[in-house]
């Protein structure tokens, strides 16, 4: 998604891409945190309707106080027919080995339903990093001008 924002022009000092997740929830967790430590104050996460309900209970669990913006596609200009076209190889990264090559069905259900984003939240806790309630009033303006793309 960056690699087309970048190709669109959209002003790359105003768009970052978490990289490090391998399922939706861990990928609105370390964009909350990499968001939370680039000092925004706001931030919502935008994706389609089936995501946003399997989303949403992970969400309240996790990443208390981001928004859910589920798309609504009939609201949608047909203008995305006319992202110019980009080359897979800007995205290759080197040595992939696919998710399922790595774990089992089980083990990916498992992260999928937040078991990385729960011990990181755990560790945090130990380390006292855990961001407390009052904290979580950061959370409460962004610049609409900025953009963090998760990596789906």
């Amino acid at each position: 998604m960056k690699i087309i924002a970048d190709s669109l022009g959209l002003p790359s000092n105003r768009l970052f891409a978490e990289t490090q997740a391998e399922h939706s929830i861990e990928n609105v967790y370390y964009s909350m945190r990499m968001a939370h430590n680039m000092g925004f104050k706001r931030i919502a996460v935008a994706t389609d309707p089936f995501q946003a309900c399997m989303l949403e209970p992970l969400m309240k669990k996790y990443c208390p106080g981001i928004e859910l913006v589920p798309i609504v596609y009939s609201k949608i200009k047909h203008e995305r027919d006319q992202i110019p076209p980009i080359t897979s190889i800007d995205a290759l990264v080197d040595n992939f080995v696919a998710l399922k090559e790595r774990e089992t069905r089980v083990q990916r259900y498992s992260g999928t339903k937040g078991r990385r984003v729960a011990h990181e939240i755990d560790t945090e806790k130990s380390r006292n990093l855990f961001l407390e309630p009052e904290r979580r009033k950061v959370y409460t303006e962004l610049d609409s001008s900025t953009f963090i793309f998760l990596n789906q």
